[in-house]
């Protein structure tokens, strides 16, 4: 997936079949994270930091060294705006980014998790693997997941996102550990879930 093709599909697929005004969940995937406008950062050249202060008419001195600039124009720079946020709001809806790290608040990634496990316990099946094949055999994946899964997912989902407010009521601060980000792990864990589909689907044969 990348920036264009997703946000063809948000524009072209999402957005003209959402019946009324909605809240779309995403997380913070590069391709959902287009900007409007690319903000400066330090990495930018002296004569690009200047340029971009020029076309805002915001003052500074020719004489300044590149580290007097960027402390003006970091001083300037707007709130990031997501292409994908201004045109749902364009439309009336809303879109509220996942917190990084955390794709356990959001329900789709069960849905996902259920998909994928139904398509490769059956892939191996089809021959020949044709194109027409593997569509239908998503689509067959995409089918079994009933709107009555859909709101078990968002019953589980929001105990989760209740459990987290609970425990950060009465969190102690002194005792917080520092943060450790590992940049190679992705934000979505496609088998963060399996447990729990798995016993769903044991109580649905039950």
């Amino acid at each position: 997936m990348n920036c264009l093709n997703f946000e063809k599909w948000f524009e072209q697929q999402l957005l003209p079949n959402l019946d009324e005004p909605s809240l779309i969940i995403m997380d913070n995937a590069s391709y959902h994270s287009g900007l409007v406008e690319k903000s400066p950062n330090q990495c930018w050249t002296k004569m690009s930091l200047i340029e971009w202060l020029t076309s805002r008419d915001i003052t500074f001195a020719p004489t300044m060294m590149q580290d007097q600039i960027w402390e003006v124009v970091k001083n300037h720079i707007p709130p990031k705006l997501f292409r994908l946020d201004e045109l749902a709001l364009q439309h009336g809806h809303r879109v509220l980014r996942l917190p990084p790290y955390h794709c356990e608040y959001n329900p789709i990634e069960m849905v996902w998790s259920e998909c994928k496990r139904h398509y490769d316990t059956r892939i191996d099946s089809i021959q020949p693997v044709t194109h027409s094949a593997v569509l239908s055999l998503w689509n067959e994946a995409l089918h079994k997941v009933t709107p009555e899964k859909w709101r078990r997912y968002f019953d589980h989902t929001r105990g989760i996102i209740n459990q987290a407010w609970e425990r950060e009521q009465h969190i102690d601060t002194s005792d917080i550990l520092p943060v450790i980000i590992n940049l190679d792990e992705s934000d979505s864990d496609e088998d963060y879930y399996d447990d729990y589909i798995h016993e769903a689907e044991e109580n649905e044969r039950v």
